[in-house]
């Protein structure tokens, strides 16, 4: 597992910052949003829920991704 300040450099890159609200969900028994709402509890990210139900993921959504 990363250690706090690589998943801090990490979440940065996608926009995430220590004080944000983050909303994790899946559409697979939220196994995975689970684990990364573990891991962000561990790296002291202290806003972080999992969506009961889990949603379809909106036809918009990008993840951006930093200039090589």
């Amino acid at each position: 597992m990363a250690n706090q300040a690589g998943a801090e450099k990490a979440f940065k890159v996608l926009g995430i910052n220590e004080g944000d609200l983050v909303v994790l969900y899946d559409n697979y028994h939220h196994m995975q949003a689970g684990r990364i709402w573990w891991a962000m509890r561990y790296w002291e990210f202290a806003n972080v829920r999992v969506l009961n139900g889990g949603c379809p993921p909106p036809s918009t959504f990008t993840i951006p991704h930093p200039e090589p």
